[in-house]
């Protein structure tokens, strides 16, 4: 037996098991796949296909991977661990199919190393690792997509059922299936009968998602294509940014971008659908404004084709540089594309790290707090947020997406306030209708300061600022923030007109945090200025930072004044000076003020 012929897949398999330790190495969970999780335990419960029960809204857009899950929990085997499972699989699978795409493409050449450069390029990609073990359906749309487009450009008529998959794993799957559609036909790389019978096959396996779709959620697209999209200027800057990003991580700063359009010519025939599939979904990505997630993940489903592309051409042009000298040629092309992978991992490496551990502890921290409250509430109770992931999951809350994501009613009718400062993409609100729900708790995403647009927009409502005010739980020093509901209490609802004072008092708050206390008391006296009377958390941040300081006599003057305008709700300012009197020996203020805090402070 040829040792060529064993050694070839005991290498990809070697690649494989490189893939795996790569993984998981990188182990977490995506707060976004807990909505997914969420949908299938509900589903599991006999609710249905819903995130809150009763509430028919299609907030996921990855159907094939919530069936899936949905298919082996009825069997008692975890789901969670089975999307990771499936991730993992599914980037095997890229680099199977990787590995014998190009061994067709180059066996006539003789260039044994060829067959390795993509599945080298893709096992020393962080992102590729990232988001196989994220528990997201980024990996499973990435290899039926990968897959279609090989079968598609072997002429095999299965890749329309594959792309079909491919859509009802992400709505970015029709975009594929009409590139590889419009190049097969005028290409005329397969007949025209065969064409429309790639159609009617891809159609005939969509109708009936389409039909389930239109019958239970009464939409024809997902509700997250209403809450996300949109064309403007700042979605295409920010998509830029995104394609910048990208090349920055992982392209090179472009070379890599360049290499497979320069050297389309020299692409084989069959390659030329997928340079042209990369570039319509790049514009795609772009047009869209990328992602709000950081990682690269928009990019992860056609990274196996740039791979591919740039492997084959720089195959290609070593093989014309040096001529009849095939071992040579193997030996420089491994040297280029090992020292290209090298660079794939090290470059953004830092920068991935801090992502994962960012996500960890934000899943972290949703997930103590949807099971602090579930545990202090003891009954049903429901919760507006805009990170509803993790928080959603182990809750079991009734929980309202600030950002419309799995509401329809913000996805559809939004209510923007301009002027508002924000890094968002995510930027539909609609405080008004937020309000008539009446949520027992609001959580921001960045504890008592807002973040994304929907939480500073709820400070011009005067319901929020007169019914609702922060609550905490600490442990371990580290302060919890909710915003609770006054039970009982009921106002009309204006809306203050200039979103300045709450730009201003996000801004006190970043200071503060970074422990500028002389600037943020600067920001919150200005925020102040222009603020409505009954906005009081900027007297608590100035008579905290005031008290820190050891300035206790404005302190706690300012305190009080915070205790006023809240109308005896600011809890803060209670403790703090609790914490004041306590220190100065005056146990009977102490504990007069420690009451008050007590009092005011509940989950129940």
């Amino acid at each position: 037996m040829n040792p060529r012929k064993i050694a070839a897949p005991a290498i990809l398999i070697l690649l494989i098991a490189i893939f795996v330790i790569h993984t998981l190495s990188l182990s977490f969970t995506q707060d976004d796949a807990f909505i997914s999780y969420r949908y299938v335990k509900h589903f599991l419960a006999g609710n249905g296909l819903v995130y809150n029960p009763g509430e028919r809204v299609e907030g996921y857009t990855n159907f094939l991977l919530i069936i899936i899950m949905s298919f082996f929990g009825s069997l008692g085997i975890n789901y969670i661990t089975v999307s990771k499972i499936l991730g993992i699989a599914s980037g095997a699978g890229i680099l199977i199919v990787a590995w014998l795409w190009t061994r067709r493409f180059t066996a006539p050449s003789g260039n044994w190393a060829v067959q390795y450069g993509a599945p080298l390029l893709l096992i020393a990609n962080g992102a590729f690792a990232y988001w196989a073990i994220s528990g997201m359906e980024t990996l499973l749309f990435s290899f039926l997509v990968f897959c279609g487009l090989y079968l598609a450009s072997e002429r095999n008529l299965i890749y329309a059922p594959v792309l079909a998959l491919a859509t009802l794993t992400r709505p970015e799957g029709a975009l594929v299936f009409l590139v590889i559609i419009a190049c097969n036909f005028l290409s005329r790389f397969q007949s025209s009968r065969r064409v429309l019978q790639a159609i009617i096959l891809y159609t005939l396996l969509l109708v009936p998602h389409i039909l389930f779709r239109l019958y239970y959620y009464h939409e024809f697209l997902p509700n997250p294509f209403y809450a996300k999209t949109g064309l403007s200027m700042d979605y295409l800057q920010a998509g830029l940014q995104y394609f910048r990003l990208f090349l920055t991580d992982y392209g090179f700063f472009g070379l890599f971008f360049l290499i497979p359009l320069a050297g389309y010519r020299f692409l084989d025939k069959r390659l030329r659908p997928a340079l042209i599939l990369l570039v319509v979904y790049t514009v795609y990505i772009i047009l869209v404004g990328g992602d709000v997630l950081h990682g690269n993940r928009f990019f992860i489903p056609v990274l196996p084709i740039f791979y591919l592309l740039n492997a084959a051409i720089i195959a290609r042009l070593s093989e014309k540089i040096i001529k009849n000298r095939t071992n040579t040629v193997s030996i420089i092309f491994l040297l280029i594309i090992c020292g290209a992978g090298a660079g794939t991992y090290f470059i953004p490496k830092a920068k991935l790290n801090i992502t994962r551990g960012a996500e960890i502890k934000l899943v972290n921290t949703m997930t103590f707090q949807a099971e602090f409250l579930r545990k202090a509430r003891k009954g049903r109770f429901s919760i507006a947020c805009s990170t509803i992931g993790a928080l959603g999951y182990y809750s079991d809350a009734d929980v309202i997406d600030m950002l419309g994501l799995t509401d329809s009613t913000i996805a559809k009718h939004p209510l923007l306030i301009g002027g508002i400062q924000t890094t968002w993409k995510e930027k539909n609100f609609n405080v008004s209708y937020l309000m008539n729900r009446r949520p027992d708790f609001v959580l921001f995403s960045t504890g008592i300061k807002p973040s994304s647009p929907a939480e500073k927009a709820l400070f011009l409502s005067s319901r929020f600022r007169e019914t609702y005010y922060p609550v905490f739980y600490v442990e371990h020093g580290t302060w919890w923030t909710f915003f609770r509901h006054k039970p009982g209490v009921t106002v009309n609802d204006c809306y203050y007109s200039d979103p300045e004072f709450v730009n201003l008092y996000t801004e006190a708050m970043n200071c503060y945090l970074n422990k500028d206390y002389n600037s943020a008391v600067q920001m919150a006296r200005r925020s102040q200025a222009v603020a409505p009377d009954d906005f009081y958390l900027n007297y608590m941040l100035i008579g905290n930072i005031m008290m820190l300081q050891g300035n206790f006599d404005e302190g706690t003057k300012v305190l009080l004044q915070t205790i006023d305008i809240s109308k005896g709700f600011s809890v803060s300012a209670y403790s703090e000076l609790a914490t004041y009197y306590r220190d100065r020996g005056d146990s009977a203020k102490a504990q007069f003020y420690l009451q008050k805090a007590i009092a005011k402070n509940r989950f129940d």
